[in-house]
């Protein structure tokens, strides 16, 4: 009676310490497809908002964050601008050397303008040689003017892609809320228009 007993408990643990176990690598296999989901989920929503050649925000990102940065300007009734910027040049590297070259070189770009910007400020590639810039905060015309020089200095000097040395410019349209238009769309077809002028007027 005491063998069968102790063969019993021993049984028992046993079929205890395979349920455990068991229920264990059940919960840690659900818990490394819940968080493979989750990376994909996070992987997804920054394609859908992020430009994949150069990792700034696409067309969407950026309007979704022009929307958070007026609704607080709005609500704080403060001044954001926005910078439309177009390269000058640009078409002609694409027709001379390639599609290729030209994608290299707007990575280059894309990261000298970052290197001229505050941390909060936004930068975005709406598509082609085309990139836009939000300010959510500045002093004056002054400081933005400077922003837009620092902007154009960045290109001053030919960009080295693969052995070649490629020159292109960068006009610039400047747009400030409650000055030139009191919605995200005013404020855009504002700042497009004055780089069209500026490029117009000698870039």
């Amino acid at each position: 009676t005491i063998r069968y007993s102790i063969f019993a408990g021993a049984a028992l643990a046993l079929m205890i310490f395979g349920i455990l176990l068991f229920s264990y690598l059940r919960s840690l296999q659900l818990f490394k497809e819940i968080l493979s989901s989750t990376t994909k989920v996070d992987r997804l929503s920054y394609q859908a908002t992020h430009d994949t050649l150069t990792n700034l925000l696409n067309r969407r990102g950026f309007e979704n964050r022009l929307h958070n940065v007026h609704e607080l300007a709005a609500l704080e009734k403060q001044e954001y601008a926005i910078l439309y910027m177009d390269l000058d040049g640009f078409k002609e590297v694409n027709d001379q050397y390639s599609h290729e070259t030209g994608d290299q070189l707007l990575v280059a770009v894309s990261q000298l303008f970052q290197n001229c910007l505050r941390e909060h400020d936004c930068l975005a590639r709406l598509g082609g040689d085309e990139f836009t810039l939000i300010v959510p905060t500045f002093k004056d015309k002054d400081e933005l003017h400077t922003l837009a020089k620092r902007l154009i200095n960045a290109l001053k000097n030919p960009i080295p892609v693969e052995d070649k040395m490629l020159s292109v410019g960068v006009s610039i349209g400047v747009a400030i809320y409650r000055i030139d238009g009191f919605t995200p769309k005013k404020l855009m077809i504002a700042a497009d228009s004055a780089m069209y002028h500026a490029k117009k007027s000698g870039k």
